[in-house]
């Protein structure tokens, strides 16, 4: 018996290897029980009249005394603005003589016109005063 023991892996080798397999088998049914949760959402109707709502950071321009969004990314794509309140409208107009450089977070509907897109501000969600986050400007 003793020369059996011998020739087998040590026995605390065992263990360790059990116990690793033992973590493993846990943290994948733990992966598939949480993919199987949300596999089962209700997938919501393209086709309802339901307005989706985005976030959009950048930067505010003007251009003939209309405020444009300039977004932060690669891309840096400008959008014309309309606003849903006018307190937003008036909110950005008085960052724009207050502080040179700012940055904020629109929450916005996105829509086309004549080959551009615009964005109808709902609400102001940040404001990052003394900042930019254009990767130009933190570069320079």
């Amino acid at each position: 018996m003793l020369v059996f023991l011998c020739l087998q892996e040590p026995y605390w080798d065992k263990i360790y290897k059990m116990k690793i397999i033992k973590q493993m088998l846990i943290s994948t049914s733990i992966l598939l029980l949480s993919s199987l949760t949300f596999a089962n959402d209700p997938i919501v109707n393209q086709n309802t009249d339901e307005i989706i709502h985005d976030i959009f950071p950048g930067t505010i321009i003007t251009e003939d005394q209309k405020l444009i969004l300039y977004r932060c990314t690669s891309g840096g794509y400008q959008y014309p603005l309309h606003f849903k309140h006018i307190k937003d409208e008036q909110r950005i107009r008085e960052l724009l003589k207050q502080h040179p450089q700012f940055w904020l977070n629109l929450s916005a509907i996105p829509f086309q016109e004549k080959g551009r897109y615009h964005l109808v501000v709902d609400a102001i969600f940040d404001e990052h005063v003394g900042e930019s986050c254009h990767l130009k400007d933190v570069l320079l």
